[in-house]
């Protein structure tokens, strides 16, 4: 079964893969990181759904209970 990755004319033996993956990682690493005041805002964004989430549905609950037992 022949290499479906091409060789490159490079005099090393390192694998073709090595390149590529080293630029992959240097991509990433040059990408801009997260500011504090967007981080900061997606933390207070998630807490405020997931507190009306909890409050609707423990009141919701707690609401049927009390109709049940009446």
């Amino acid at each position: 079964m022949r290499s479906t990755l091409r060789r490159s004319s490079r005099t090393d033996d390192r694998p073709t893969g090595f390149d590529e993956q080293a630029t992959e990682r240097a991509e990433r690493s040059d990408a801009p990181s997260k500011s504090r005041l967007r981080m900061v805002l997606q933390g207070a964004t998630v807490f405020v759904v997931m507190f009306v989430t909890l409050y609707t549905t423990l009141r919701w609950l707690l609401s049927r209970d009390e109709a049940h037992t009446d």
